[in-house]
C-alpha cells in the first residue's frame, strides 16, 4: 500500500474510535512507519551504493517503524504523557501496520517477505527481512498490480469525501455557533 491507500482508508477505518485526536496527527500516523522506514533503508542503499544498506540489519525498507516495538512505544507515550497528539500517531500507525498486513496478503508474498517478520523484530533475530527492491524507482514500479491501484483509487476517493464531510460538519458547526450567539432581536 502506497501513500493515499494509507491516508484515506487508515483516517477511514480510525474515524468511530479517533473522535477528539486531533486529524493532523492521525494522518501522520497513517504514514508515519513509512516517513520513519523509506528514508532509512534508501537514503543507506544510496549513500553505501550496496542493497541491503549499510548497516546489515536494515535490509528493507519495512524495520523499525513498523515494528510491534515502536508501537509499544508510541502506545507508552501515550499513556505516561496523555497526549492526544500522541495517541492519534500511535493509532495511524497501529492502522499503518495492518493495512501493510492487508495489502501483503493481496499481493500474496510470502512470510518471509512479509510484515510479520518485521512486527515480530527483535524476537526472531536482529536482521529485518531483505527486502525485494534496490532502489526507489524499482519499488514504485509495482504501482501498475490491480490491487495497489485499487487500493490507492479507494484512499483517494475516502479522503476526499471525508474532506468534503468534514468541511460540511465545520460549516454546520459554526452556522449553529453564530445562531446561539447572536443576540435576541426580539421586541421591546
Amino acid at each position: 500500500m502506497f501513500l493515499f491507500g494509507h491516508l484515506g482508508i487508515g483516517k477511514t477505518l480510525l474515524g468511530p474510535i479517533s473522535k477528539g485526536l486531533p486529524n493532523r496527527y492521525l494522518l501522520v500516523g497513517t504514514i508515519l512507519p513509512d516517513l520513519i522506514d523509506k528514508p532509512l533503508y534508501y537514503g543507506a542503499t544510496f549513500f553505501s551504493q550496496n542493497h541491503g544498506s549499510v548497516w546489515s540489519s536494515i535490509s528493507g525498507s519495512r524495520t523499525l517503524g513498523h515494528t510491534a516495538l515502536f508501537i509499544l512505544i508510541l502506545s507508552s507515550l501515550t499513556w505516561i504523557k496523555k497526549s492526544k497528539r500522541i495517541a492519534a500517531l500511535f493509532l495511524g500507525s497501529a492502522i499503518h501496520l495492518l493495512l501493510d498486513a492487508v495489502s501483503d496478503a493481496l499481493l500474496g508474498r510470502d512470510f518471509s517477505e512479509s510484515l510479520q517478520t518485521v512486527i515480530l523484530w527483535p524476537l526472531l533475530g536482529t536482521k529485518f527481512p531483505d527486502f525485494p527492491y534496490s532502489s526507489l524507482s524499482e519499488h514504485l514500479n509495482i504501482m501498475d498490480r490491480p490491487s495497489l491501484i485499487l487500493e490507492e483509487l479507494i484512499g483517494a476517493s475516502l479522503l476526499i469525501f471525508n474532506s468534503r464531510s468534514m468541511t460540511t460538519e465545520t460549516t454546520v458547526a459554526i452556522s449553529i455557533t453564530e445562531v446561539k450567539n447572536k443576540p435576541d432581536q426580539g421586541t421591546n
